[in-house]
């Protein structure tokens, strides 16, 4: 019978051993997880703040496109009045250069903005499948510390007067 108290009360302590093993164990994966949540919503945000961005240079695109369709317009609008008007064609062609100069400008612009969206775009997708992978990591840890607490929570039950 000694024999068997000094048998439980060793089991006993190895228990407890494992259990605040398991507990510190526990508090890591808590605290990893905690971390891992703070990175999915600074992932949030900055996906929210890119889309905003690229909604933005949407804007500023389409916003450029009619500036240039405007200005083709009005280009060939002076086109048309140089031809009709022989006394001020000399000006004309003047105003036409600095039209036409205007558009290329613009031109370059609206590519430049377009390759800043592309990239956005990209960045974009690149950010979406870091946050999935975060999202399957985080449901990993939680279905793993959720495991573990009902592993010790019923191996504790089961060694102790319930």
């Amino acid at each position: 019978m000694e024999a068997n108290s000094a048998e439980l009360a060793l089991s006993k302590a190895d228990l407890t051993q494992q259990l605040d093993l398991k507990s510190q164990q526990l508090e890591q994966l808590e605290l990893q997880l905690s971390q891992q949540v703070q990175q999915h919503a600074e992932l949030q945000t900055a996906h929210r703040q890119t889309t905003a961005r690229v909604a933005d240079l949407e804007d500023e695109l389409d916003s450029a496109q009619q500036r240039h369709a405007s200005q083709s317009a009005e280009i060939q609008t002076l086109e048309d009045q140089t031809a009709e008007l022989a006394q001020t064609r000399t000006d004309l062609k003047q105003q036409l250069s600095e039209e036409a100069e205007r558009a290329s400008v613009l031109q370059s612009a609206h590519k430049q903005e377009l390759q800043s969206s592309e990239e956005l775009q990209k960045r974009l997708v690149s950010q979406a499948a870091a946050e999935e992978t975060l999202n399957a990591h985080v449901t990993a840890q939680e279905a793993e510390l959720s495991s573990e607490r009902q592993r010790i929570s019923g191996k504790y039950c089961c060694h102790t007067v319930c």
